[in-house]
């Protein structure tokens, strides 16, 4: 047990409450800690996904535009020489 001062006079705090106080805290923070890092971890695969998503989508679309003007290409050629 110690004396705290105050402006309006001592108080008299039970270190033993104030520890068991503080690693209550301390153990709810750290509880905290593994939710958000567990959210992040969910939130990078999410994004990593997306990102693969975005990819894909990205190539099937040039692969699409490549076949179409090869088409074209070809179609154009067929049409001057008849």
């Amino acid at each position: 047990m110690f004396i705290l001062s105050r402006e309006d006079g001592y108080t008299m705090i039970n270190t033993t409450d104030v520890t068991v106080s503080l690693k209550k805290r301390i153990a709810e923070l750290e509880k905290q800690l593994d939710g958000l890092r567990l959210s992040r971890r969910v939130l990078m695969n999410l994004l990593e996904q997306v990102e693969k998503e975005k990819n894909d989508l990205a190539q099937a679309l040039e692969r699409k535009n490549q076949s179409g003007k090869m088409g074209r290409h070809l179609q154009l050629t067929i049409n001057k020489t008849t």
